[in-house]
């Protein structure tokens, strides 16, 4: 029954019959092809991260936030890196690591700095300038802005300017 094995009774029985035997032999095959059907559903959503470069700038999970770090170099265990933040080297998979966008790293020996790209720039200048020019035309003095650039307007009834 049970791991192949018969029940033990009072009754006297032969020592081969109390042995274990697979009452299955290819039981080993048909859990490989269970175990891979399940390996294949498990995995149906992984996707492949890109590899870090050593003295790219990344974001590091930490403590539920994500903060500024650089990749000192790939780590001995797989998707692992040795990350140094604040002077302080942590050890982080790469899970856990976010390339920041739109940078280039520039490296003239000891210094690191890292510039925008001139289009990125332009671009964000642009945007800012009409963004300005649009929120100035709607915005009214009894009108208040959010941190976020949310306009909260009064009820037209308690409007002063249309009053």
């Amino acid at each position: 029954l049970l791991m192949g094995r018969r029940t033990m009774t009072l009754l006297p029985i032969q020592p081969p019959l109390l042995e274990p035997r697979l009452v299955n032999s290819d039981v080993g095959q048909v859990f490989q092809l269970y175990q891979a059907r399940q390996s294949r559903y498990y995995n149906r959503g992984v996707r492949e991260l890109p590899p870090l470069r050593p003295g790219q700038r990344v974001y590091m999970r930490r403590e539920k936030e994500w903060r500024p770090a650089v990749v000192v170099r790939l780590a001995e265990e797989p998707q692992s890196y040795m990350v140094e933040m604040n002077g302080q080297r942590y050890h982080r998979n790469r899970r856990d690591l976010r390339p920041m966008r739109g940078q280039i790293q520039v490296d003239y020996g000891d210094m690191d700095f890292v510039v925008g790209t001139s289009q990125e720039r332009s671009s964000f200048n642009k945007e800012s300038e009409s963004s300005e020019l649009m929120l100035n035309e709607r915005v009214s003095t009894d009108d208040k802005i959010k941190k976020s650039g949310r306009i909260i307007r009064k009820p037209i009834r308690y409007r002063q300017d249309l009053g």
